[in-house]
Order: C-alpha cells, then sequence, then structure tokens
C-alpha cells in the first residue's frame, strides 16, 4: 500500500471517523488494527521477523522483570541473558536485509525499537508492559514502521494516559504539515531525483562544475525526501493526537559534521549514543581503555573509550543503513572526521585565539558552513560512484 493511493487514504479516513467517535477508551486498539492493515497490504512476504522479534522480545521483558522481582538470578546473569536475545534480533535483521524470502518493509525500525526497550525493561522495570497488544502496536504504530522516527516507550504509553479528545487545531495543523511533506517529497525530491540521476548517470560526458552542482542536488534530495516523509508521519500522526519526536532540525546550517549529525535523524542518533556508545565507555572494556590510555595523559585516558565508542556508533550506522562496503567505507569516513574533530579540538582552540577568531563571526560561520558543505558532498559521492 503507497502512502499516495486511495487505499491509503481510505484508511487513514475510516480510521480517524472510528477513533474519535466509537474508539472511546480502546482507541490504541484501533491503530493498531489500522497498523497491521498497512503493514499487512505492504508487505508481500511472510512477516516472519516481526512475529520473531515481537514475541521474543516480550517473552524476554516478562522474563526479566519476574526473575528481577523474585531475585531468582543474579543481575550479571540477566544481562547476560538479555544481550543473547539482542543478538538473535540482531541476526534477524540481518538476515531479513540480506535475504529475499524474510524479507520485508521497515524490519530495522521495528527491530531496533524492541532493542531499546528491552534494555529500557533491563534498566527499569517501570518500562515494563504486560499487554502484549500494545506493545505490538509501539513496534508497528504506522507512521513510524517505513522510516522512524524512533520513539521511546514510555514517551508513546503516555499518548493514551487518556482517551484523546478531537482538537480542531492540531487536527488542521496535521493535515497542513502532511501537504508540506506531501509537496517537499514530490515536487522538490523529485526534481532533485531527476537532475543527481542525470548527472550520475553520464559521469563521463559531464563537466567538474556539473559533477559538483549534481552532488549539491543529490545532499538537497537526500534531505527533502527523508525530512518530506517525516512531515508526512508526524503530521498524520498528530491527526491522531499523538506528538512523535523530530526528526531534522536544519542540519544543512550545521558548522560541522558533529553537529550535522545532531540535527539529521535525530532519534537514530539517540538511539545509538544511549544504546551503543554510553553503555561502551560505561562497560567494563571501556573503564578498561580509560585506564590504559591514562598513562599517555588524563586527555587520552579520557579521548580513548570516546573515540573507541565512535568506532562502534559508525559501524553500526553503515551496516544498519546497508550491508554493504560502500556503506562501511561511508561511516569509516564520518568516523575519521569526528575522531580528529575531537583529537585536535584544543588545537583548533588555541589556533583561534591567536587568530583572534570567534565562533559568532560572520567570515568564520561562512567557512564552517562551507566546511560542511564540502564534507558532506565527498560523502555523498562515496555512496553514488
Amino acid at each position: 500500500m503507497n502512502i499516495f493511493s486511495f487505499e491509503f487514504f481510505t484508511l487513514w479516513m475510516i480510521s480517524t471517523i472510528f477513533y474519535y467517535t466509537f474508539a472511546k477508551s480502546r482507541q490504541w486498539l484501533l491503530l493498531l488494527f489500522m497498523s497491521l492493515i498497512f503493514y499487512a497490504s505492504s508487505v508481500s512476504k511472510a512477516p516472519m521477523v516481526l512475529l520473531l522479534v515481537s514475541v521474543l522480545t516480550y517473552v524476554s521483558a516478562v522474563s526479566i522483570t519476574y526473575a528481577r522481582k523474585r531475585k531468582e538470578v543474579s543481575e550479571h546473569k540477566l544481562r547476560r541473558f538479555k544481550w543473547f536475545i539482542e543478538c538473535i534480533c540482531i541476526g534477524a535483521l540481518i538476515i531479513g536485509s540480506v535475504t529475499d524470502w524474510l524479507a520485508m518493509l521497515g524490519n530495522s525500525y521495528f527491530t531496533l525499537k524492541a532493542i531499546s526497550y528491552l534494555n529500557d525493561v533491563e534498566r527499569d522495570e517501570k518500562n515494563f508492559e504486560k499487554n502484549f497488544f500494545f506493545y505490538l502496536l509501539y513496534l508497528i504504530y504506522l507512521p513510524t514502521i517505513l522510516q522512524g522516527p524512533f520513539n521511546r516507550f514510555l514517551a508513546f504509553k503516555e499518548s493514551f494516559a487518556e482517551r484523546v479528545e478531537f482538537n480542531y487545531t492540531d487536527f488542521l495543523h496535521g493535515i497542513q504539515r502532511f501537504l508540506w511533506g506531501a509537496f517537499k517529497k514530490l515536487v522538490l525530491a523529485a526534481r532533485l531525483e531527476q537532475i543527481t540521476n542525470y548527472v550520475y548517470g553520464s559521469l563521463n560526458t559531464q563537466s567538474g562544475l556539473s559533477i559538483i552542482l549534481g552532488t549539491a542536488a543529490c545532499s538537497l534530495w537526500l534531505y527533502t525526501d527523508f525530512s518530506g516523509y517525516m512531515d508526512l508521519m508526524l503530521g498524520m500522526s498528530k491527526t491522531f493526537g499523538i506528538k512523535l519526536p523530530e526528526n531534522f532540525r536544519q542540519p544543512y546550517f550545521s558548522k560541522n559534521i558533529e553537529e550535522f549529525w545532531r540535527r539529521w535523524h535525530i532519534t537514530l542518533g539517540g538511539v545509538l549514543r544511549d544504546y551503543v556508545m554510553m553503555p561502551f565507555i560505561q562497560s567494563k572494556a571501556g573503564r578498561s581503555l580509560r585506564r590504559r590510555f591514562k598513562k599517555y595523559g588524563k586527555r587520552a585516558g579520557k579521548l580513548a573509550p570516546i573515540l573507541a565508542g565512535t568506532l562502534l556508533v559508525w559501524i553500526s550506522t553503515a551496516l544498519w543503513h546497508d550491508f554493504s562496503w560502500r556503506y562501511l567505507i561511508w561511516g569509516m569516513y564520518y568516523c575519521v572526521i569526528i575522531s580528529s574533530s575531537l583529537i585536535l579540538e584544543g588545537t583548533f582552540t588555541r589556533i583561534k585565539q591567536r587568530l583572534y577568531i570567534t565562533d559568532t563571526s560572520k567570515i568564520y560561520t561562512a567557512f564552517s558552513l562551507i566546511r560542511t558543505w564540502t564534507l558532506l558532498l565527498v560523502a555523498n559521492v562515496i555512496l553514488q560512484v
């Protein structure tokens, strides 16, 4: 089912009417039914990964919660059990990404949400949800199933703390945002994609300036396509009175690559920070790395686990996007840039002080924007060539 199809709009319209009239205190059940219809009509293959991930992580969360309450299993064993389940989920994600008979739409998003939920339950039993079907709704809520955003379970659950009443202003804003997203995706992104395909489809006949402009068009195409889809889904969700987290915050106005990735796909960055980087830095391996490098100086000891965590994040980001060498090189490219900026941060600060350069000066701001755009264009060349 295409999101611009007659079937999709019919499903949305009927669901909205029932949501605000007959659903009453069981509005979430209607959204689950709507999401399952969309999922079943959009996935041509049997949703085996969804079944495996949802049941496995739900049963695991139940086991962790009750084992902790009864104090029958040590925290260390519970953690190892959780890691085992997560490895199975990641394995299912990999298989589902590279194998046709398990391939399905959006499996990576609900798998990562399931892993984040399991981690939250392991940290605090308040995150545990007894109702399996509500947990299933969290995993496959229609506006988040295809391309995100990643929403945390407790924040999602709070949306259903009480019946959502129809609000004309919110509903209208949701429709307006959906239309704006449609314009970005169908008009802007479609035209920019044509330019990109034309330039990279005939590189041998293009001039250097044409390739540069085509690469810039590619960057804008990726942004308008992805952010346009986010506007579509956030707008749709708002018509149901459910607020989802923002995923973009004017990323192309960033002054450096690290800031760019804090403003692009914000929710994915938060997931990787909270469930990959920080656990590693605070782990036994991270503390050991800190002690080992501390002999080279206090700053070296502090940076070592951060740099190792950055490497893990970018390997995860690259492989999550696609299991290919091209994306792995792309991820290592960004990893080297961000790691270098962390290592040379003090040197850059001293140089700016000696040259009396301030971060707020117009010249330095322009230089920073040009530098960021240049590095981004190189990254896009890596993916396109």
